[in-house]
């Protein structure tokens, strides 16, 4: 157990599951009291994140353009780590209260962080675009399924998949669309 502290440098809590299969093997398997082992715990490891200067981020965005350019400055200003930023959808984004919602982080937890101020116009031109990509998706779909003789309700407004899962429930509980009718859910991500 001290080899694995001193000459591996493992984690401490490494070294507790080492502890614990020790003990487990002993206790359970063999019959056999394990008493005091006498080793030195691992000292817990402060690592310290890399963050660079402001210098180093301006040189980085000054060879960056358009959605790359901005997803970057969101992954600095608001701390978000890439995966978060990647599945923004438009609403997460709260410009009134400059916050950002991040559902399924780290941990598997949902969080609130803020909105950088600089990348406010930037966003919401690329929340537009996103819109505008969806709702050609949607006639896309649209066309696909009337070919294929389904049915589709659609709305005429860029903001439609905002509300599609209740939408859809409605649309069923009233019997306009038969529930095995094949429901596709397009979120807005805005990357």
């Amino acid at each position: 157990m001290t080899w694995l502290a001193a000459d591996r440098h493992v984690a401490i809590n490494t070294q507790k599951i080492a502890l614990n299969a020790l003990v487990y093997l002993y206790h359970k398997v063999l019959g056999v009291e394990l008493g005091d082992l006498g080793f030195t715990l691992a000292n817990k490891q402060r690592h310290l994140p890399t963050v660079l200067s402001v210098d180093e981020i301006r040189k980085i965005l000054s060879h960056l353009h358009g959605s790359n350019r901005l997803i970057i400055k969101i992954l600095y200003g608001s701390g978000l780590r890439i995966n978060e930023c990647l599945r923004l959808r438009v609403q997460d984004i709260d410009f009134a209260l400059m916050s950002i919602m991040v559902h399924d982080g780290k941990g598997r937890k949902d969080r609130t962080t803020l909105l950088s101020a600089s990348v406010v116009e930037d966003l919401k031109s690329q929340i537009e675009s996103a819109i505008h990509n969806a709702v050609g998706q949607r006639q896309q779909q649209f066309h696909a399924a009337a070919m294929a003789g389904g049915f589709v309700l659609w709305l005429n407004d860029g903001l439609t998949d905002l509300f599609d899962h209740t939408l859809a429930r409605l649309c069923m509980k009233s019997a306009i669309m038969k529930p095995e009718s094949p429901v596709r859910v397009l979120p807005t991500v805005i990357f």
